[in-house]
């Protein structure tokens, strides 16, 4: 947790970040706080040099770990790493019992009588220093400097792997075994939907596949975890008269982003990004393209292979004129809409936020809709993916690269979107 908070008693804006669980009994408290400033912009100011500040403050208190400590000594196959190990965990303050769980196991104690004391968190993070695995964070550090993803999927990662890691107790999470793995899907299942546990797991199934092929585990403990669990529920169609009620509605609202869904098919990030000079009315024609610009990222969910130019149907010609009549005039590289979320690189955010309490239904429903009427009319599936980028299963990238509708058809397609 990051966030800027204004204290009881306090004035100004302060920047509290949560003291990650293995690291509270060196910070000594579950959370950092420094004052970022007396207003909120000087306090949004200057919360990167703080954040900065506060990490190395973490890594500084990550860097006294005991069992990252023996092993700079010592290997592990060398004969005093264990009396070294041992000696780092008390001056951690380690309880005695459970030092001498992890060092000698379950079995040896009961066959002493003695009863063992378990510290799965410490268990892990040994199992993940003998391995020479890092924390979810340098994981994520990492692969996101490999594949470069959007600011949305590593906002996704480290929400998941955060999840994990406070119910593992631990930042090292390549030592957790099949059996926690299973225990933890069992904690997903009593707080969501199987199609978000599915969601979950897959995310943490891909992290382990990309950890296995850079040395960081041996093997994925969240293979088959999914298998099982139900599929998602059928989507049901918007019904006739709820669609006729939120095209009314749109016309009295001027909701010019929803005309452009309805009559392209695309994502609410490919209109809520758009520039000026993106619609092309002199050519009738819509271009969603990737762009940068004054700090802002423009991104597709396909990133390249997304970018396209869709006709501009007679109806939204129409619409177009009616609502946003500067789109004939303006074609400069501003954006239409201030509808942006820096952290995720996203656009459209607060218009799909609202849409769904406007119009009775999700702006991906309204897109299903679009791409179930050009189904149903038998589009051809080249046409239909070179629209609205929908892929039809089994439909052949080779083929499809030879196989380019030309503009007319296209054309031809977008005016049969009613």
């Amino acid at each position: 947790m990051t966030k800027l908070s204004q204290l009881k008693g306090r004035s100004g804006y302060y920047l509290v970040v949560a003291v990650p669980r293995p690291l509270r009994a060196v910070i000594g408290s579950s959370k950092i706080q420094k004052k970022a400033g007396k207003t909120h912009a000087e306090a949004l100011r200057n919360r990167p040099a703080l954040l900065m500040e506060i990490e190395q403050r973490l890594r500084d208190a990550a860097s006294n770990d005991p069992i990252a400590n023996t092993l700079k000594q010592v290997d592990q196959s060398h004969e005093l790493f264990a009396e070294l190990l041992e000696g780092e965990l008390k001056m951690s303050g380690v309880p005695t019992t459970q030092i001498d769980t992890l060092l000698h196991g379950s079995e040896a104690l009961q066959a002493q009588g003695i009863q063992p004391d378990h510290n799965p968190a410490l268990e892990a993070r040994l199992a993940a220093g003998l391995k020479g695995s890092g924390t979810y964070h340098q994981w994520i550090e990492t692969r996101t400097r490999e594949e470069l993803p959007a600011a949305s999927t590593i906002a996704n990662w480290k929400s998941r792997l955060k999840m994990l890691a406070a119910w593992a107790g631990t930042d090292y999470l390549g030592g957790l075994s099949k059996d926690d793995c299973v225990k933890y899907k069992g904690v997903l299942l009593d707080r969501n939907t199987h199609q978000t546990v599915r969601t979950t797991i897959n995310t943490l199934k891909s992290f382990w596949n990309w950890g296995r092929d850079n040395g960081q585990v041996d093997s994925n403990p969240w293979e088959g975890l999914t298998r099982k669990l139900a599929g998602p529920e059928k989507k049901t169609a918007i019904a006739t008269e709820v669609m006729s009620a939120a095209r009314a509605k749109a016309d009295e609202r001027k909701d010019i982003q929803f005309w452009v869904q309805t009559y392209t098919g695309c994502r609410k990030q490919c209109h809520g990004g758009l520039r000026w000079c993106d619609i092309d009315t002199d050519n009738q024609l819509i271009h969603f393209k990737l762009w940068e610009q004054d700090g802002r990222v423009r991104r597709l969910k396909g990133n390249t292979k997304d970018e396209r130019s869709v006709p501009i149907s007679s109806k939204l010609m129409t619409k177009l004129e009616l609502m946003l009549p500067e789109a004939f005039t303006n074609n400069s590289t501003d954006w239409i809409w201030d509808d942006y979320k820096a952290v995720l690189q996203s656009w459209g955010v607060r218009w799909a936020e609202r849409f769904t309490d406007a119009y009775g239904f999700s702006s991906h429903n309204l897109r299903s809709y679009v791409v179930t009427q050009l189904i149903n009319t038998n589009t051809s599936p080249f046409i239909l993916y070179e629209v609205t980028r929908h892929k039809v299963p089994g439909l052949s990238d080779v083929v499809s690269g030879y196989v380019r509708p030309k503009l007319e058809e296209l054309r031809a397609v977008v005016e049969l979107l009613d």
